[in-house]
Order: structure tokens, then C-alpha cells, then sequence
């Protein structure tokens, strides 16, 4: 078992596989199934698109906790303040976007409308259908602190 950034790499030898989790017991908050790992080092596994199965439980699950609880997230709180009254976009932390620009939508999780205030608007996610666990140039899924902590307690 390897751990980088929080996610933790379950290495099953016999079946060349290995499993991306969010949590020390493979069996837990598994992102995904990483193929072909046979002679790869794990501790500097770049993970390709074709060599990934993600597990759309975990991403549904991720999906509901950002809908119930980013109006909460301090990150995207400070955020919302410059987008009043449009939406914010509610993305990945592999790659977050320069200032004033817009992710890439394979790293958006979804969008909130803000508010004339620039305040998130609770209940107003909208979830992204084109965001992926693995970015095929950007990597992993990576996670706002906030929204790591609600998942390892979900």
C-alpha cells in the first residue's frame, strides 16, 4: 500500500491490478481500478485513462456530499465572491484553475448558482456528467480539504 495526497494505492499482485482509495482499507472509498500495474512502480504511478476502471458508486456518493454540503466548503465560499450572480464552477483540486479562468470540464464536479451577494446558493448544484476520476493530462481525482474530510467521514 502505497499513500500520496490522501488517496492510498491497494496493490493486488495476483490479478496485475491495483485499487485507488481514499482510505487505508482497500475495501473503502475505492475511486477506482487501476489495470497493468505488473513492473510499475507504485509510489510514482502515472495512471493512464486506458488502464483505469472508476467505480461510479464512489463518484455518485461524492456527487451527493457536494450537493449537500459545498455551501459549507471555505474554499469555494471565498470563491463564490467573485461570481456574483452567475455560477460557480465546482472543480477538481488536481488542477485548479488560474485566477479568473475557467477549469477544464473534465475537472468540473458540477456548478452552483451565487448569489447578487456572491453567496453559494444551497440546494442549486447541478453536477457535471463529463467530469472524470482520472484526468488523462492532469491525473487523480484531488479533493478540497473540505470536501476530502466529508468523504472519509461519509
Amino acid at each position: 500500500m502505497k499513500s500520496t495526497n490522501h488517496k492510498f494505492v491497494h496493490e493486488l499482485p495476483s490479478l496485475n491490478k491495483a485499487k485507488l482509495s481514499f482510505h487505508k482499507n482497500p475495501n473503502k472509498l475505492e475511486v477506482g481500478i487501476i489495470n497493468n500495474i505488473q513492473g510499475k512502480e507504485l509510489e510514482n504511478l502515472k495512471i493512464s485513462p486506458k488502464d483505469f476502471e472508476e467505480n461510479k458508486e464512489f463518484l455518485s456518493k461524492l456527487q451527493d456530499i457536494i450537493k449537500n454540503n459545498i455551501q459549507n466548503d471555505f474554499a469555494f465560499i471565498v470563491e463564490a465572491g467573485a461570481y456574483p450572480s452567475s455560477h460557480l464552477p465546482i472543480y477538481d483540486f488536481r488542477l485548479p484553475p488560474s485566477h479568473g479562468r475557467i477549469p477544464e470540464v473534465e475537472n468540473v464536479f458540477g456548478y452552483v448558482k451565487v448569489s447578487d451577494d456572491g453567496v453559494i446558493e444551497p440546494g442549486s448544484y447541478q453536477a457535471n456528467n463529463m467530469y472524470r476520476l482520472l484526468s488523462g493530462t492532469d491525473g487523480p481525482i484531488n479533493l478540497s480539504d473540505y470536501l476530502l474530510e466529508q468523504i472519509q467521514n461519509s
